[in-house]
């Protein structure tokens, strides 16, 4: 935390308002007036370094920590304020803040959207997606749209590898969760590793290119969607379904990704009529066929079977993403 004038006089108005007397008398502290936090650190530590290694001994600490996130999440409400007032009308506000880390959840409900890293653990392929779920989870909880990318490691490995399929399928998980996935800079995409440091990947426009595309063509399937309560699943667990709605009754949109990837050859391996399953009430309202959208394929329509109280629809051919619209 900051340790200036400016923020320690700043805490000393904070313990006022949220000190208990017990916690104050603990801390050594007589009198808050004349109370200089650094003058209580320096019993504990005198550099950085010591700092952190005792952090948790030093009493007040998790107050201290408080007030500077507190203070900062009511920074940022003020300069979106000041901007508003300046241009006249409401502004997009965004901040980088972690969605996995609760600390930031005292600025997000200022924000927008909000911008982040999230890991993918490139090195494992598809293995391994609970990070990224996470991130995504978070934003829904707290009613944020989520602009995310990769952990500079991530990248790392894509560039040294070439992982380009890996990398849209990390677009595609994003999309079915209702998320963004920000666009690979085609000459300076950050990457980091403790071999090279700072290090940038240089993505492929033309390969990425039709992916974005796509989604921009069909925003109409995205736009508005939420996550639903219904469930949608497939026989293999290589693939992976989520569903979302727009509005309580409106269409339903089924994503459904494969995962079944091939790092050898940076290709997801293609899946033969997999068939996805559904709630039946999720098809009530059904005027025809479903379509099925690919990124990398024509539209086509196909048919549902009902079977009691689920339905199924089959996919003929999936290679990396499906929407299988219902309405």
């Amino acid at each position: 935390g900051g340790l200036c004038d400016y923020c320690i006089a700043g805490f000393r108005d904070y313990l006022k308002k949220h000190a208990t007397p017990d916690e104050l008398a603990k801390a050594g502290v007589k009198n808050l007036d004349s109370f200089d936090y650094r003058d209580l650190i320096r019993k504990h530590a005198t550099t950085r370094e010591q700092c952190v290694k005792v952090r948790q001994k030093i009493p007040l600490i998790d107050l201290f920590a408080k007030y500077h996130l507190e203070s900062a999440a009511e920074f940022v409400r003020e300069l979106g304020e000041i901007g508003a007032e300046a241009a006249g009308h409401p502004i997009l506000l965004s901040a980088n803040a972690p969605l996995h880390d609760s600390r930031h959840a005292l600025v997000t409900r200022y924000l927008m959207h909000v911008i982040c890293e999230t890991r993918f653990d490139a090195r494992q392929g598809t293995a391994k997606l609970d990070g990224a779920i996470s991130t995504f989870d978070a934003g829904r909880r707290l009613g944020k749209q989520a602009a995310v990318t990769a952990y500079g490691w991530d990248w790392s490995h894509i560039k040294a590898t070439n992982a380009i399929e890996l990398v849209r399928f990390w677009v595609a998980l994003t999309y079915a969760h209702g998320q963004w996935f920000m666009v690979p800079h085609p000459t300076r995409q950050w990457c980091f590793n403790s071999e090279l440091g700072t290090h940038w990947y240089q993505a492929p426009i033309e390969e990425f290119a039709p992916l974005y595309q796509f989604i921009r063509a069909n925003a109409r399937w995205f736009d508005d969607f939420e996550a639903s309560d219904l469930s949608a699943t497939a026989a293999t667990t290589s693939v992976i379904c989520t569903v979302r709605r727009k509005g309580e009754k409106g269409p339903i949109v089924v994503h459904v990704i494969n995962r079944d990837y091939d790092a050898a050859a940076d290709r997801m391996r293609p899946a033969q009529d997999v068939a996805v399953t559904l709630p039946a009430e999720a098809i009530q309202s059904l005027k025809g066929q479903v379509r099925l959208l690919s990124y990398d394929a024509k539209p086509r329509a196909t048919s549902v079977q009902r079977r009691g109280s689920v339905a199924e629809v089959v996919i003929p051919q999936l290679r990396l993403w499906t929407l299988a619209v219902i309405e």
